[in-house]
């Protein structure tokens, strides 16, 4: 046998051993929390900001700055508390005050700088969040418009469209949606908040889409296209960018944007840094999770640890370079 041959023979081989090695999907696994780094001194007035968009406190935690170490990668305590929305749906929000930060985060960078994150939520009152953003100096984008689909009989049936306005502030890079002449599914707002709804959507700005498949492949999230509310391409301001997403097994939103041409200067967003620096997902498996994480390329996986909540869960960046934590549930 020619030695290229050979060499060929031999290389099919082993591929085929790693893909019959591959770990299957961790079945059941689902969006779970974005998490959101402060400094130390300012949990109460973010406490205050998300009971606005009706969270309330759920849980609280702590870590040493050991404990840390291991879980996150840097020494400095923290002191968490989780937000869930009062509806009782949508996914939670994790805020994790730091003793000592390790940097900036994305801050008010461009919405597809590489790194970066953003949620997105429904509204039903877009102006008066506009008007607070703006106040509070965030950059704002938009609102923009997209229609839903046109009627069959104008003035009879419905013309539903969608705005969407981003507010990106040192601390928080969140999009908010709102149906017009269409059925948006809004729980009743608590007297004192503004009518939104949960945290529905994530999103994160990749250097490239040729890792996409880890989320389906080790997630088990399905691909989907993204809908008019979770497209990102309208803010790009004039760069090309490309896509890919994902709904999970509760039916939340996953959305990776990459820009091919022109990125904007990328950015580090992660553990210990502050502003939205982590999604975690829960999975039914924590064990079959991390072992498929490792066989898919993921990086700097922790051990099988607990939390600030006492569950068990596991760090890790995935091999587009976001960070992730996978928690027991």
């Amino acid at each position: 046998m020619p030695g290229w041959t050979r060499r060929a023979a031999l290389a099919a081989l082993a591929s085929a051993a790693a893909q019959g090695a591959r770990a299957a999907p961790v079945a059941g696994t689902a969006l779970h929390e974005a998490a959101f780094g402060l400094r130390l001194g300012t949990l109460e007035d973010e406490t205050a900001y998300w009971a606005r968009f009706g969270y309330a406190v759920a849980a609280e935690g702590r870590l040493s700055a050991l404990q840390s170490l291991v879980l996150y990668g840097l020494l400095s305590d923290v002191a968490t508390r989780r937000l869930r929305h009062v509806s009782g749906a949508g996914a939670a929000v994790r805020l994790m005050a730091w003793t000592a930060p390790t940097g900036a985060g994305a801050g008010a960078a461009p919405l597809f700088a590489p790194g970066a994150r953003f949620v997105a939520s429904e509204a039903a009152q877009l102006s008066a969040i506009e008007r607070h953003a703006r106040a509070a100096g965030a950059v704002v984008l938009g609102p923009i418009e997209a229609a839903l689909g046109a009627p069959t009989r104008p003035w009879i049936d419905r013309a539903p469209g969608v705005r969407r306005l981003v507010a990106l502030d040192p601390l928080r890079r969140r999009v908010f949606s709102e149906v017009s002449d269409g059925e948006t599914a809004l729980p009743a707002a608590p007297p004192g908040t503004l009518p939104t709804g949960p945290v529905n959507h994530f999103g994160a700005a990749v250097g490239t889409l040729n890792e996409a498949d880890f989320y389906a492949d080790v997630l088990g999230f399905i691909r989907t296209a993204p809908t008019p509310q979770q497209d990102g391409a309208a803010f790009a301001q004039g760069l090309t960018v490309r896509q890919a997403a994902f709904r999970d097994a509760a039916g939340l939103t996953l959305t990776l944007a990459a820009v091919e041409f022109g990125a904007p200067k990328p950015v580090r967003a992660q553990p210990g840094d502050l502003g939205l620096s982590l999604f975690t997902v829960r999975t039914p498996d924590i064990a079959a999770l991390r072992a498929s994480a490792l066989e898919a390329g993921a990086r700097q996986v922790s051990p099988v640890l607990r939390n600030e909540f006492g569950e068990e869960a596991v760090g890790f960046f995935a091999p587009d370079g976001s960070a992730w934590q996978a928690v027991a549930g």
